[in-house]
Parts: structure tokens; C-alpha cells; sequence
């Protein structure tokens, strides 16, 4: 929840208007997700969302939604000898 202040300046045959507008928005976010992981494989999907809303005066109102959904797959490598290597060294101190 906030504020919106916004201002508009339109000069028209040398005539200057001015509009000013002020009003609260709303905004919600959110998400889901479910996934399997194991030594090789990795999978799951995700679930996300987005709503924003503000009303510019008492009869319009602009919203604005978004969906996303994400679906994934992923195989883990053996690890490179050089990579393990290391790694031992430091883990075994």
C-alpha cells in the first residue's frame, strides 16, 4: 500500500494547464513453488504473481496482473578432478 502523487503539464495554444492527481495503491506478490532434488537430477515448477492497483478517481481504476509459471529440469555433472581436488584439501583441514 502507497501513495501515488502524479502532475501533468499540457500547453495548448499558449494556455498552460496544470493537473495534479493523488491516490493510494495497492500492490500484493506472491508465489509457489515444488520441487524433487537428488544427487543427479533436479526438478520442480515454480508459481508466481503480481497485482497492482490504483484508482485514478472515484469511477476509473487502473490494475494491472501478471502470472508467471516456471517449470524446470536440471542434471548435475560429475564434479572435475581439479575441482575435487581442491576442495578436498580444504574440506579434510
Amino acid at each position: 500500500m502507497g501513495m501515488c502523487f502524479a502532475k501533468s503539464t499540457i500547453k495548448d495554444n499558449n494556455i498552460l494547464l496544470i493537473e495534479k492527481n493523488n491516490s493510494i495503491t495497492y500492490s500484493l506478490e506472491g508465489g509457489l513453488g515444488v520441487g524433487y532434488a537428488s544427487k543427479k537430477i533436479i526438478f520442480g515448477t515454480e508459481f508466481t504473481f503480481n497485482v497492482n492497483t490504483y484508482h485514478e478517481d472515484d469511477v476509473n481504476a487502473i490494475v494491472n496482473d501478471k502470472v508467471y509459471g516456471f517449470i524446470y529440469f536440471k542434471y548435475r555433472f560429475d564434479t572435475p578432478d581439479f575441482i575435487a581436488k581442491t576442495y578436498d584439501r580444504f574440506a579434510n583441514k
